[in-house]
């Protein structure tokens, strides 16, 4: 699982941060991570919270969410 998540905000963060035309389709196909603290290690963390982050000010996501 954690993998995945890896994966994902990476993915996400390449997508996220392109031209605006993919900021579009990435806030069509990306949504908020929710990370698992207990399981995830401080690396992943701060990824998860960077994903979320750019989705907040790119997406118009909830903080925290």
């Amino acid at each position: 699982m954690a993998l995945g998540k890896k994966l994902g905000a990476c993915c996400a963060g390449i997508a996220l941060a392109s031209c605006s035309s993919t900021v579009i389709d990435g806030c069509r196909i990306f949504s908020p991570i929710r990370g698992a603290p207990s399981e995830d290690t401080p690396e992943t963390q701060r990824q998860v919270d960077a994903h979320n982050a750019r989705g907040a000010g790119a997406c118009g996501w909830k903080a925290g969410a």
